[in-house]
């Protein structure tokens, strides 16, 4: 497992690790495995093509960081690109009587939701198939509103009245499954290189395929203690009902805040037969 303190750059890959397109048909740039907005620091060099980077930045890790993460981003100075467009203040809720008024908060003292999810580990370990899994129960939010003392001392002053606090997030499992799976593709692609695997998961990544959100992408439901680094990712070697060996990959994010553990199933090796899946 690595505990991730330091930057690595894994090298030039030469061709996209999602459509497998190579220069000089397409244009190849950097690519983060854990997005820079959540402090990553471990990158692929031409690594992804213009339309496939542009999936799964624009559409898929940008609405992540910004509608589900975008709170505690802000509020506890995760990386940005655009430090002149964070704002000084931010939208919460106070309970004054009965009622609920919306207020602007000033960001060191804002409430803020780390909105991850839970789940049980990726259906295909559990034996299940797409459609069983597909009918599974939605997993379960993880994290809860926090405020700091300051930020209680701020509200108090600023409306006495007020007995309670609250703030919202968006929500979105499907696009925060496809951040993990492609977080979990790139790094199986920079640790092991892109044709030494048979791949599960580019087309659903590039949202060219549709597979049940758990099949693949799972998780350890109970909660784990918090640490002082940032993210950790690794492979983990999980037992599956049909003893395949799949390649699982263990990721966590916001360990800080005690953030849950998530298990992705990436392919299999070349020895095993991907066509019996």
């Amino acid at each position: 497992m690595v505990e991730v303190t330091s930057g690595k750059s894994f090298g030039s890959v030469g061709r996209c690790i999602y459509c497998n397109r190579s220069e000089p048909e397409v244009s190849l740039s950097k690519e983060h495995i854990i997005p820079f907005g959540l402090g990553g620091n471990l990158t692929l060099d031409k690594a992804s093509c213009d339309e496939c980077s542009h999936i799964t930045g624009t559409k898929i890790e940008q609405p992540v960081l910004k509608k589900i993460l975008g709170n505690i981003r802000i509020v506890q100075g995760f990386p940005t690109r655009n430090k002149k467009d964070r704002p000084a203040h931010l939208s919460a809720e106070i309970k004054v009587g009965s009622k609920w008024k919306p207020i602007q908060v000033p960001v060191k003292y804002s409430p803020y939701i780390a909105p991850l999810y839970s789940y049980n580990p990726p259906a295909i370990l559990r034996g299940l198939t797409p459609m069983e899994a597909q009918q599974e129960q939605l997993p379960g939010l993880w994290g809860s509103m926090r405020l700091t003392e300051d930020g209680r001392e701020w509200i108090k002053k600023k409306y006495p009245g007020a007995t309670e606090v609250r703030t919202g997030a968006s929500f979105n499992h499907l696009l925060f499954q496809r951040m993990l799976a492609k977080i979990a593709h790139s790094f199986t692609v920079a640790e092991k290189g892109l044709n030494s695997f048979n791949a599960f998961l580019p087309k659903g990544i590039l949202g060219r395929e549709t597979w049940p959100l758990n099949y693949y992408v799972g998780g350890e439901p109970n909660p784990v203690d918090p640490e002082e680094h940032k993210y950790e990712i690794g492979f983990r070697s999980l037992q599956s009902v049909d003893q395949r060996p799949y390649l699982t990959v263990r990721i966590r994010l916001l360990c800080e805040y005690g953030g849950p553990v998530y298990f992705v199933v990436v392919g299999l090796p070349p020895y095993a037969n991907p066509t019996s899946s």
